[in-house]
Parts: structure tokens; C-alpha cells; sequence
């Protein structure tokens, strides 16, 4: 049973429900069907966890329209029930997905990293504890990603093999000579009546009907005919059970040699994975080092690449914008947390930038849009579009300030909801930024 619908459930933001378990399963059911779509277009992340996490959004919101159509393919006459569309139904459904999604690749990042600073913006209410809780599982699962694991072994593991003993098969023995039985027939060959070791007479069935004694010369023949029958008798018996033998131990060697070749390959494979792992840690350590480096030589030289020039050179309020998205082309993705607070910190060099000084964000993109003319065209290129509708992040409204000179900041503003007092610093903006472009690049490499 899901931890969000059925916070949502208890915490009476969830009606028509009490009661009714098949109901219940048809919202999980919803929520699955999402999942399913949000992992297949990690892009739909994005879009998901802003409506869910917003207690304003509209039923037109595309994620909204998205929860619907899943639940009304599960529930029929769902529609019968609420007279007025359902937003928290919808939305609990939509943040159940996101946790379902956020067990695969880098979802878990996406949607902390662009969920993370519009969650302070929202008027929360009872959903608030549900939501917090939720954010800082994705939290913990993007930061997992970017740190490096210690549990691998330092040295490679031996491969260690037990070769079968001889003791550990039972081998089959020959049958030793019938020497009765050839004794009769070799008394048979000498003539047509001998005595037996024990003193008895006997035959074997086919008695020699001459002596040698009586100079017969027939003896002879009949006496090289039972030998050779007798001899010959007793040679196939032999090879039949040599045949008979061998073919048992062919098959104890067949069964010892897949036996030792099951062992062998489990071994090498078992070898080949800790080799991968330990390749894996190791480039990992690598691209971590280089990520280290190359951010503190960024923060430490101050220098935009795109610009060919120190951000000390620019105005602060278009150096918050821009540092983002030089940063971002320094480093592999995701980045650790701690690389956005280097950012901010960052920010913090320039001159009027720093934590308390603090202004009203419509003011900043004001400000942003009458500096636009100042940058390059080309610095906007390869920038991911907001979307056209639906909720819109603080990432947005930068850039659509900056591309976008005809466009009503106070409507676009209204999308995002934030209110028309909302205030934040340089440092902040540029953090939050930072995190959200991370996410959509994520999301698009996805």
C-alpha cells in the first residue's frame, strides 16, 4: 500500500474513500499506470512532481489531465462520485508515481533536484510532512549516486577450484575370470573326459571325442578348435566388460568434467564482475577528482568560458544567471549537492551578492531582461524551452526573462506561482538554477 495515498487518505485530503478498498486499489492502480509512463519518458518527471507537490494547480495542468485519464480507465464512474475534480486525488496519484519511478536511473535526481527549491515557494498545508518526507527520500537516493562506494574489496579475490578426488566417484571393477568354467572347457579341448581340481569328473558340453594319447590325428584339429572358441569366448566376455566399464567411467569423467567447468565458469564470472566493479570505482573516483578540481579551479578563476571574461566583468544579476550553466559544462552528471552550494558561495564573490541581501524576484527580472541586450545571442543556444503550459520553475522564468522580451513576467510569474512579494538573493537564485537545468539536461539525456 502506498505511503502517499494513504497519507493523503489519512490526513483527510482524499474524500469519497473511507471505506471503500476497492476504490483504493483503483488510485494504487492509477498511480502504477503513471509510474510505468514516467519511466518510460523520464522528460514527464519534470511536469509530474511540480503538479504534485503544488496544493494551486489547475485540473487543465498536463500532469493533472495525465493522473485523470489513469484513474478514470481504472474507476469508470469516477467522475459520478466528485462533482468538482478531485486536484488532491489527483495529485497524491501523481507523487505515487514519482516514488515508484524514482527507483530506476537517475529519477530519483531529477526529480529532487527540480523539486528541491520550488517546494519552499508552495502554501502547504496537511500535505506538507508527506510531501518533505518524500523529497528527502529522493534526496538520499540522488545523493547516492554521486558518492563514491567503499564497500568493494581492495585486492582481486582468488579463484579457488577443489578438483574432484578419485574417492569421490564409485568406479566400476571388472569381473575377475570364470576359471571353472574355462577349466571345463580346456579339459574339454584335451579330451573327452578329465578330472576337476576337486577330484570330480565333468566336461563343459563339448568334449574332445579323441586322445592325444591314441596318436589321432584328428585330435589335433579338435583340440585347436576348443581352445581357440574357449580362448576367444573368454577375450569378448573381457572386452564386453571393458567396453561396459569404460563407457561408466566416460560418463563419471563427463559428469566431474561439467561439475569442474560449472565451477570454472561461476569462478571467472564471479572474477570478471569484481573486476568490472573495481574498473567502475575506479573511473568513478576519477570523474569525482575531476569534478573537485575543476570546480574549484571555476570558483577560484571567476572565468566564463562563453564570455571570455571574468564574471566580475558583468553585471551580478546576469553573472547569477549565467554561472549555472558554465558550471554545469565543467562537471559530469549528477553532480554532488555540495558542488550547488560551491556555486552560491561562488556568487557570493561578487560585488552587492551575498546571502542577506535579498530582492523581490519580479524586480530581478526586471532587471535580467533590461541586461539581456548585453549577452551574445549564442549564449542562449542549446537551452532547454520552458514548456508552454503547465507549471513553470524559477529556471523558467530566467530564461524566458532573458529570450523572451514580449512575454508578461507577472503571468509567467502567476505559472510558477510565486507571489508578487516574494524575495531571494543572487546566491539562491543562481543555487536553484543550477539544480533545475541539471535536472532537465537529466531528463533529456534520459
Amino acid at each position: 500500500m502506498s505511503e502517499i495515498l494513504t497519507g493523503f487518505l489519512e490526513a483527510a485530503l482524499i474524500e469519497h474513500i473511507a471505506g471503500e478498498d476497492t476504490r483504493f486499489e483503483k488510485m494504487a492502480m492509477a498511480a502504477s499506470t503513471v509510474a510505468e509512463d514516467l519511466k518510460a519518458e523520464p522528460r514527464k518527471l519534470i511536469p509530474a512532481i511540480l503538479a504534485g507537490i503544488n496544493p494551486d494547480i489547475t485540473a487543465e495542468d498536463p500532469a493533472i489531465v495525465q493522473a485523470k485519464l489513469a484513474l478514470v480507465a481504472e474507476w469508470k464512474t469516477m467522475e459520478t462520485i466528485y462533482t468538482s475534480p478531485p486536484i488532491n486525488l489527483y495529485r497524491a496519484i501523481l507523487l505515487d508515481a514519482c516514488r515508484q519511478a524514482a527507483e530506476e536511473g537517475n529519477n530519483a535526481a531529477i526529480l529532487w533536484l527540480i523539486a528541491v527549491d520550488t517546494f519552499s515557494l508552495m502554501r502547504l498545508g496537511k500535505e506538507e510532512a508527506i510531501i518533505r518526507s518524500l523529497l528527502e527520500t529522493f534526496e538520499k537516493k540522488a545523493e547516492t549516486l554521486t558518492v563514491q562506494s567503499n564497500d568493494l574489496p581492495k585486492h582481486p579475490r582468488e579463484i579457488s577450484i577443489k578438483l574432484p578426488e578419485i574417492g569421490d566417484f564409485s568406479i566400476p571393477s571388472l569381473p575377475k575370470t570364470n576359471r571353472k568354467s574355462l577349466r571345463l572347457k580346456f579339459g574339454d579341448a584335451a579330451g573327452n573326459s578329465h578330472v576337476l581340481s576337486d577330484g570330480n569328473n565333468g566336461n563343459g558340453g563339448d568334449p574332445n571325442p579323441n586322445w592325444a594319447s591314441n596318436g589321432n590325428h584328428l585330435w589335433a584339429g579338435h583340440f585347436a578348435e576348443r581352445m581357440t572358441n574357449a580362448i576367444s569366448d573368454e577375450l569378448d566376455s573381457i572386452k564386453s566388460e571393458f567396453i561396459t566399464v569404460g563407457e561408466e567411467i566416460i560418463t563419471i569423467c563427463e559428469k566431474s568434467e561439467t561439475n569442474l567447468i560449472t565451477k570454472l565458469e561461476k569462478a571467472l564470472n564471479d572474477q570478471r564482475l569484481f573486476i568490472q566493479r573495481v574498473a567502475k570505482n575506479s573511473i568513478d573516483e576519477q570523474k569525482a577528482e575531476q569534478t573537485r578540481l575543476n570546480v574549484l579551479w571555476w570558483s577560484e578563476a571567476l572565468y566564463s568560458s562563453p564570455l571570455r571574461k571574468s564574471y566580475r566583468e558583468i553585471e551580478p544579476y546576469l553573472a547569477a544567471a549565467i554561472m549555472p550553466t558554465d558550471l554545469l559544462k565543467q562537471i559530469a552528471l549528477p553532480a554532488p549537492a555540495s558542488v550547488g552550494y560551491m556555486l552560491s558561495e561562488t556568487v557570493c564573490k561578487l560585488s552587492d551578492a551575498n546571502f542577506n541581501k535579498e530582492e523581490l524576484f519580479k524586480e530581478l527580472l526586471v532587471k535580467l531582461r533590461s541586461l539581456k541586450n548585453t549577452l551574445p545571442t549564442e549564449i542562449f543556444e542549446g537551452l532547454i524551452q520552458p514548456a508552454s503550459e503547465g507549471f513553470l520553475t524559477l529556471r523558467d522564468l530566467v530564461i524566458l526573462a532573458l529570450i523572451e522580451p514580449t512575454s508578461d513576467l507577472e503571468t509567467l510569474s502567476k505559472r510558477a506561482g510565486i507571489t508578487s512579494n516574494f524575495k531571494i538573493s543572487l546566491p539562491v537564485l543562481s543555487r536553484a538554477i543550477f539544480r533545475q537545468e541539471q535536472a532537465f539536461l537529466l531528463a533529456e539525456e534520459a
